[in-house]
């Protein structure tokens, strides 16, 4: 009978811990770009919808998206919606993204991770 010790078990959960770190800043750092590529001024007007703004509806929609191998996006939930309207448009601005696929022992392979779109009225 094999018996996993203590100091096993803290070494997997940091070397977890470590890799979802790094994960997270990545997506942290997907996030900030997409939040400038989409959101500037000059584009609010083609990415919320007129009933949205008619109805002044904000808020911050955050999609789950998988990315391809070859980094296209293959799916798009919502993960926090806000409205029908605004959460139909972050799921269409997700698929438009193009990403660097995740990798795994130097293989590009599926990932997922969150991606979270601001709609904001100024």
């Amino acid at each position: 009978m094999e018996y996993v010790t203590f100091k096993t078990v803290i070494t997997a959960n940091d070397r977890f811990k470590a890799q979802y770190n790094k994960y997270m800043r990545r997506a942290a750092l997907a996030a900030v770009l997409l939040t400038i590529l989409f959101f500037l001024p000059s584009s609010s007007a083609r990415t919320t919808p007129e009933m949205a703004r008619a109805s002044q509806l904000e808020g911050t929609v955050v999609v789950k998206v998988q990315v391809g191998p070859d980094g296209s996006v293959l799916q798009a939930v919502v993960l926090t919606p806000v409205h029908p309207l605004l959460d139909k448009e972050a799921v269409k601005a997700a698929k438009r993204c193009k990403f660097q696929p995740g990798r795994q022992r130097g293989i590009a392979v599926k990932a997922w991770m969150a991606i979270p779109f601001a709609f904001r009225l100024h």
